[in-house]
């Protein structure tokens, strides 16, 4: 995957504390994802991915829990994070599968 095929995700608990992060790799489960802020392990968070998409940019939305945390980059926390989708609508699976083809 190169550069301008990176796909990135917002986050949040509230509709006024976004943050964001990285996506690293992605499978019909799951995100993992690098983030800098520090979150607990079973911690639920609402999603959008986006993903590019010929010229121009898509999404999709998502639930997820996070499955896993590590400790990536000491002196930057930065963590990578395994988020698995708890819940994704019928309707938006076709863009999963579109993002998914995008992270071969």
């Amino acid at each position: 995957m190169n550069d301008e095929m990176a796909s990135t995700l917002e986050y949040w608990e509230t509709t006024d504390a976004r943050q964001g992060g990285a996506v690293v790799s992605m499978s019909q489960k799951g995100v993992f994802i690098l983030c800098h802020v520090n979150m607990p392990i079973g911690a639920k968070l609402s999603i959008r991915v986006f993903y590019p998409l010929r010229d121009s940019f898509d999404s999709f939305p998502a639930l997820t829990r996070i499955a896993g945390k590590n400790l990536c980059c000491i002196g930057w926390e930065v963590y990578e994070y395994k988020l698995e989708f708890a819940a994704i609508s019928e309707g938006d699976r076709p863009k999963l599968q579109n993002a998914l083809t995008i992270h071969e």
